[in-house]
């Protein structure tokens, strides 16, 4: 080694020292003197533009980096430090991509992995955290920040039993951690144990009397197992306690509107913007929100802003909108467009994200039921209001059912609402009736995998939009359906439908009841123990001879 790399290496470790003991300044000139001795020296150039973006001036900080990547472009650390500024700037998706450098020149650089791990918990992506968390972890088993933030992403992921036993992990690593506890009762909330995350949620809360999170979940296990007084009392301490919890609210407000207090219910459950889920959330044009102002030739956009099944639900308010002299149009996915233009009081349908002509007011459809101050007395169309297509389907003589037996598999509660088909075999079997699949997309594909073709007409090739699922239920006699869109569609048309609820059903069921506030085609039945179909298929099993007597006598009596 000559003398001069002597003394450069002895200066670098010397201000690196400096910086390590926070001593900036000191650090900043020695890298400044490595610098006049040897102009291209990488790692002083890679350093002093960290101390640089430390001082706040990132554009000539990331320039600096950049420069010492130029002269020396295998050089992980200085991309492990783009990460960094990056991510503290921002920019999540430059700061994977850094990370995803330093990973190239070595796939198990562990700062390049923790690196791209807080890249991807800020980009959310919740599958890729946990894969890359579980590499960091068999390298570096048990880091606290590992365990916590690999539990997070598999709660998230819905993958309840890892994510329990994550933070059962994160509790031992740190036994005073109420979040872990709390969020270790969701998961188990999540397996459908609701009395055993109840038990651990109420002995948090022995320790921990005002902690908001664990009333949540608690009043979402209590709701769960029918306990809606208990729940709705937790929730309104939660209030008192934190009054702009936003999601203390939101539960409250779920909890109102499933007993049919609809006014505070409406109120409370309006508190869903302020939730983080809806940081992202922008109403669609630059128009007022309309709070009920005189609509009397005025021009109002109605937009989507939950799943389809809420769109059909709310389009409906179209009509007394109309009636109050407004001209209404309506922005809705494409699936529903063709079908929510029926509707009558509807001047336009527009796609979503399309251009649009100037409005006087938007609104969100879930928003209208508070702001006509709706009531379970008041709601509007409950006969029916969307109009069925010209009919090209004909199911042919018979009794004719419609079935759906899975939701949307993404739903948070579709482990509770959706039926395996295997489960109906035994309503297949009732005599005097012909079964059609209203099942869309790749679930459509169990009808093959059970060979029960057969047994049930598999109506997947037709139905492209809900135009197609429409003109199918316009020739039923009756639609049998788990809580899905296709359940709102049929109480939408009149249809008759019964709809197989989860003990832990939305709120817009209610909790108790065969009838609903919503469609008077439609008919609920309840699970009585969560998880448990048996007896709700047994109900449909004794109940359908009945009806379809009772259409053949209606037939004769013509």
């Amino acid at each position: 080694m000559s003398e001069q790399d002597a003394e450069i290496e002895s200066l670098m470790r010397e201000a690196s020292a400096l910086h390590s003991a926070g001593k900036i300044g000191l650090a900043e000139n020695t890298y400044k003197t490595v610098l006049r001795k040897r102009r291209n020296h990488a790692g002083a150039m890679h350093l002093l533009g960290v101390i640089t973006c430390q001082r706040g001036n990132l554009e000539t900080g990331v320039r600096m980096i950049e420069r010492a990547l130029r002269v020396q472009p295998s050089f992980p650390d200085a991309y492990i430090s783009l990460a960094a500024v990056y991510l503290n700037a921002g920019d999540a998706k430059k700061s994977l991509e850094m990370a995803e450098a330093a990973l190239a020149q070595n796939a198990e650089n562990p700062a390049a992995l923790y690196a791209k791990a807080r890249a991807l918990i800020r980009l959310k992506d919740s599958r890729r955290v946990a894969e890359t968390l579980a590499r960091i972890n068999e390298q570096k088993p048990d880091d606290p920040w590992v365990i916590k933030n690999w539990a997070s992403a598999m709660l998230a992921l819905d993958m309840f039993e890892d994510a329990e036993r994550l933070f059962a992990r994160q509790m031992q690593l740190d036994t005073d951690n109420r979040d872990a506890w709390c969020l270790r009762a969701r998961a188990v909330k999540g397996q459908g144990r609701m009395v055993e995350a109840l038990d651990m949620l109420n002995e948090l809360l022995t320790i921990h009397a005002d902690y908001v999170p664990a009333m949540i979940h608690a009043g979402d296990a209590l709701q769960a197992l029918g306990r809606d007084d208990e729940a709705i009392s937790l929730f309104r301490r939660a209030v008192e306690i934190q009054p702009d919890h936003a999601e203390a609210h939101f539960n409250l407000g779920v909890a109102l509107l499933s007993m049919g207090e609809f006014h505070d219910g409406w109120r409370e459950y309006a508190w869903r913007f302020r939730m983080e889920a809806y940081a992202g959330f922008r109403p669609p044009i630059p128009a007022p929100v309309w709070a009920g102002e005189p609509l009397d030739g005025k021009r109002i956009l109605l937009f989507a802003e939950q799943g389809l099944g809420d769109t059909i639900q709310f389009a409906r308010y179209a009509t007394p909108l109309a009636a109050g002299g407004a001209e209404v149009h309506c922005m809705c996915s494409d699936l529903l467009a063709d079908l929510v233009a029926t509707i009558y009081g509807l001047a336009d349908v527009h796609g979503l994200g399309a251009a649009v002509p100037s409005f006087d007011y938007q609104i969100s459809m879930m928003e209208l039921p508070r702001v006509f101050d709706t009531t379970p007395a008041t709601v509007p169309g409950k006969a029916g209001y969307i109009r069925p297509p010209v009919r090209s389907f004909d199911p042919g003589p018979g009794f004719n059912v419609g079935l759906v037996w899975q939701g949307n598999r993404a739903h948070k509660n579709d482990a509770y609402r959706s039926i395996p088909l295997e489960r109906l075999n035994e309503l297949l079997d009732t005599d005097g009736v012909n079964f059609v699949s209203l099942q869309f997309g790749e679930d459509a594909g169990a009808i093959r995998e059970l060979g029960w073709e057969s047994r049930l007409l598999d109506m997947a090739s037709r139905i492209k939009d809900f135009t197609d699922t429409a003109d199918i239920i316009s020739g039923l006699d009756l639609v049998i359906s788990v809580d899905t869109s296709v359940a709102h569609l049929a109480g939408a048309l009149g249809t008759p439908v019964w709809v197989l609820l989860p003990t832990i059903a939305d709120w817009r069921w209610g909790r108790e009841g065969r009838e609903t506030y919503w469609y008077d085609s439609m008919r609920l039945f309840r699970q009585s123990t969560l998880g448990d179909w048996s007896p709700v298929i047994d109900t449909l099993i004794d109940e359908l001879p009945a009806v379809i007597a009772g259409k053949q006598t209606s037939r004769q009596e013509r």
